[in-house]
């Protein structure tokens, strides 16, 4: 059954982040995500997931050096040392709190640099990161970023992706489809879903343009619970947007979601029971 996590590196900011949990916890949800929890140490964010009784689905590679316009090292062949280190970094946070998933962030291209060589080096550091986390049972995640706002990033479309994801040796790394990105880059979620559905391995969702609560742009977010639930998904879709008002306020939107969501999936189970019924032959 799909379920809903928030990122809450990006909601409920009304309060400092180690506060988010009990505000996750008391919207009803069961899992949360977060983008870099490196400030604070394993021990305080276990004990407000064991205190919550949460999961932590997501979580993100260092991203290098923000304040210089870094948003990732993987794809950069005289850091791979750096990006090597930063990687046990997030591993080591992910192995202490059962977290399944590993976004691994690419980088930024530098102006005037071509892309073929920068993709030889993020296969060899996926692949390597790969064989580190495959023994946990921890996947990776890669995922492209419209480039309104992340003009320079590596990864910009589905496509893209899915032709790295093909050329790696190891089978623990897939897709995160995020429908905010999507829509802001091709614009048709639900046939990118359905185009790319094999490699998905997380969800995430905003409306778009904005990056607001779903309700707030041009997605169908019903349409779009449907899909995901006819497709056989079973995973965590991450809230990852902006409220337009309070964190709590912004959940309007999720009766709806979930119940195209679970009239998808009784359908299924309805109509596998009729499939196992009858006379054996």
């Amino acid at each position: 059954m799909v379920k809903l996590s928030a990122n809450i590196s990006i909601m409920f900011t009304e309060v400092p982040f180690l506060e988010r949990f009990a505000r996750a916890a008391d919207c009803g949800l069961s899992a949360v995500e977060c983008w870099f929890p490196y400030q604070h140490s394993t021990a305080q964010i276990a004990e407000q997931l064991e205190r919550h009784e949460l999961d932590l689905v997501s979580l993100n590679t260092p991203p290098g050096d923000p304040d210089n316009g870094e948003f990732g090292l993987a794809i950069f062949r005289e850091r791979q040392n750096e990006f090597h280190h930063q990687f046990e970094l997030a591993l080591e946070y992910a192995k202490s709190l059962a977290c399944p998933n590993i976004h691994v962030l690419a980088g930024n291209v530098p102006l005037g640099a071509e892309r073929g060589p920068h993709k030889s080096v993020f296969i060899e550091n996926l692949e390597m990161a790969a064989r580190l986390a495959q023994p946990h049972k921890i996947r990776l995640l890669i995922e492209p970023l419209n480039a309104a706002d992340r003009p320079h990033y590596f990864l910009s479309d589905q496509d893209q992706a899915a032709e790295i994801l093909a050329q790696l040796s190891t089978a623990n790394v897939a897709l995160m489809f995020d429908a905010y990105h999507v829509q802001m880059t091709e614009h048709e979620v639900l046939l990118q879903f359905a185009m790319h559905r094999s490699r998905v391995g997380h969800i995430q969702i905003a409306d778009a343009p904005g990056r607001n609560e779903p309700g707030t742009g041009a997605i169908d977010f019903e349409a779009f619970a449907r899909s995901v639930a006819a497709s056989g998904y079973s995973g965590y879709v991450g809230c990852e947007y902006r409220p337009s008002g309070s964190t709590e306020a912004s959940f309007a939107w999720r009766p709806q979601f979930e119940a195209a969501l679970r009239g998808v999936e009784s359908s299924a189970g309805e109509n596998d029971a009729r499939d196992n019924t009858g006379d054996e032959p």
